[in-house]
């Protein structure tokens, strides 16, 4: 790291604020304007080394690598500079200098957001975090607007300003912007979702709402969450709701559990559909035991409205949770229709997109096993923007599915036609016995034989329709041909009484 008094392009360095996998923060003086000023010196421990004040990849091969990752860095400073919000950290500059990049930002002075929740002698109440996330969440959706992604939520990245307590995220290092290809597989355990531990996965606003809510559940449980590939390998996470039962509403914990889902597609979409039930208005909630002032004394003056949750909210998600339980095409389908703006359209969505692709896929290859196999999300064909994480395939992707009406021909057993669909083949098939028993009568005059040719001919008739498109063909055609054999018996028996 950089010496104290090392001076760049007039900044002079004070003092190191912190380290982290993308860089270096340091104090330093504008010798221009007499300012403090927060510089984050480009410096990936991964791929780069000081070599004095200069930094250079570790090695020959890395410096590919290197310099993409540094063009990154400058461009999402662009980025970040356009952002003007109370609540987000403000760039002043970017500039290349000593073989890295510099990235000049506001000081803010004040206590990060880990030093106010150790100091404290509690967990905060309700109240207070709720006053926290209402600036907090305004800015972070500005710059998810600006079609960036932080990456780096956690903790000792907000700051409590000194002045008035109100919050400020700080460094942007990791910032991406959301249709990257390709982002750097560094996190902080216990802040970052799944989707951050492979480099292309699909990242997105959902990302940060993961990093927001692993920090609200270290403010009122005191631990920071189980890392995401912990959760992956079956270790379970006690869930807020849980956790810190008593102290908050229902409602606000369930939100903080909704945000740290482990699956990218079962998290709120954006920070505006989070915030409506996170902050959702409720009665009062008990303080938690122990609970004391914010030590900043900082208490916003009026909140700003916020949506409450409609009426309708709890219905929504009573039929997504019937919707998933079946998983079937038609379920999804259904809910589609009955909840066009749901807050789980999106999985919805998603279901239906996948059900689709694997049924097209497995028909490719073998149509009789695509028929037979049961209407459920792919687990090894990996759709368009899905990641697999240790042999499991998470879909982060958003694709949009048109509106759809359910066309009323879900299946009797899960998978074969409808009933009314049944009721004509067997019509028809009906119509077929009658003709062939009066022909094979005639033609066989063996009544036993009659029965078998009755039966065999309609089996024959409803297999030929059945394999023109409908699923599981022989079942089908079997199930039909069994009661059309007993529409024949019956015949028989009519046609015996009426000869006798």
């Amino acid at each position: 790291m950089l010496d104290i008094n090392t001076v760049i392009d007039d900044y002079r360095i004070r003092r190191v604020l912190g380290t982290g996998g993308f860089g270096i923060t340091y104090l330093a003086e504008d010798e221009t304007l007499g300012i403090p000023v927060a510089i984050k010196e480009f410096m990936p421990g991964h791929l780069a080394t000081h070599d004095g004040t200069t930094i250079r990849p570790i090695a020959e091969e890395k410096k590919p690598a290197f310099d993409k990752e540094l063009d990154n860095f400058i461009v999402e400073a662009r980025h970040v500079a356009r952002i003007q919000h109370p609540n987000i950290v403000r760039v002043r500059r970017c500039f290349k200098r000593n073989g890295s990049a510099y990235m000049v930002m506001d000081f803010e002075e004040g206590q990060s957001f880990e030093e106010h929740l150790r100091r404290r002698d509690g967990p905060p109440s309700e109240e207070e975090l709720k006053e926290f996330l209402v600036p907090f969440l305004d800015g972070l959706k500005i710059v998810h607007d600006q079609g960036l992604v932080h990456r780096d939520i956690k903790p000792s990245n907000i700051y409590l300003r000194r002045a008035d307590g109100s919050p400020v995220l700080l460094d942007f290092g990791a910032a991406r912007r959301q249709t990257a290809a390709h982002f750097t597989a560094i996190l902080t355990k216990g802040y970052a979702p799944i989707e951050q531990y492979d480099a292309k996965a699909r990242q997105g606003p959902w990302t940060d709402i993961y990093g927001v809510a692993a920090v609200l559940y270290r403010a009122i449980t005191g631990d920071k969450p189980l890392p995401a590939v912990s959760r992956l390998a079956k270790e379970s996470l006690v869930p807020a709701v849980k956790r810190a039962a008593g102290g908050y509403s229902e409602a606000f914990l369930r939100g903080i559990d909704w945000g740290l889902a482990l699956a990218p597609e079962d998290r709120p979409r954006d920070v505006d559909a989070w915030r409506a039930v996170l902050l959702a208005k409720s009665p009062a909630a008990p303080s938690p035991v122990h609970a004391v002032a914010v030590p900043t004394a900082h208490r916003f003056a009026e909140a700003p409205a916020v949506e409450t949750v409609p009426a309708k909210h709890t219905l929504d998600e009573t039929a997504w949770r019937a919707a998933k339980k079946a998983d079937t095409l038609g379920a999804y389908l259904d809910y589609l229709r009955q909840h066009p703006d749901g807050l789980y359209r999106g999985m919805a969505d998603r279901a239906v997109e996948a059900i689709r692709r694997r049924r097209d896929e497995e028909e490719k290859t073998d149509p009789e096993a695509a028929a037979a196999a049961e209407l459920k999300p792919p687990a090894q064909a990996e759709p368009p923007g899905s990641v697999e994480v240790f042999g499991r395939v998470i879909a982060v992707k958003r694709p949009s599915v048109a509106d759809e009406e359910s066309d009323g021909m879900a299946s009797a057993w899960g998978e074969g036609p409808a009933w009314q669909e049944i009721a004509i083949l067997g019509f028809l098939a009906l119509v077929i016995t009658i003709l062939t028993s009066i022909v094979f009568r005639t033609l066989i005059g063996t009544n036993i034989w009659t029965l078998v040719a009755c039966f065999g001919t309609t089996f024959a008739a409803s297999l030929g329709y059945c394999l023109l498109g409908r699923e599981q063909p022989v079942r089908t055609a079997l199930v039909l041909s069994a009661g059309t054999a007993v529409a024949a018996l019956v015949l028989f028996l009519v046609l015996v009484l009426l000869t006798a």
